[in-house]
């Protein structure tokens, strides 16, 4: 079995937040007009937001490997060993996690942990780690027909 790569599933909620952010900041820059230690250091903040947030809309991906889902969350890389997913549901949820739409999947691992994540191809997404653990259960929902 090879890697598989999944692309973040992203809505509006999110393409706000993040396109209007990088908006104001780069107006807000391009209107600064005295050049002081000030506005360098709001030049160098605003630029490094804009770079993180970008980094977040346009990296955050999952990786299905042969043991492990790896999350990219732009600079954040979390890796969750397959075998101690227990279950798969799905949840809607704006918290900050790494996922860039409201509709989410919960994955329950380990003894007490769960991350949310959403890609793009949800059925595809869930066979995939149920082909590489078949003791995980999953919600019929997204197994689809």
């Amino acid at each position: 079995m090879r890697r598989i790569l999944f692309a973040s599933k992203k809505d509006g909620v999110y393409f706000a937040a993040v396109w209007i952010t990088v908006a104001i900041i780069a107006v807000s820059i391009g209107l600064e007009s005295k050049f002081n230690l000030a506005s360098v250091l709001w030049l160098l903040f605003g630029l490094l937001l804009i770079g993180f947030l970008l980094w977040i809309w346009f990296g955050t991906t999952y990786h299905v490997g042969e043991e492990t889902l790896t999350i990219r969350n732009g600079p954040l890389v979390y890796r969750v060993l397959i075998a101690d997913i227990r279950r798969v549901r799905k949840v809607k949820s704006v918290l900050a996690t790494p996922a860039l739409s409201v509709d989410r999947l919960a994955l329950e691992y380990g003894k007490y942990r769960d991350i949310q994540i959403s890609p793009k191809n949800e059925t595809q997404f869930v066979r995939m780690l149920a082909s590489r653990n078949p003791r995980i259960e999953v919600e019929a929902k997204l197994l689809g027909s």
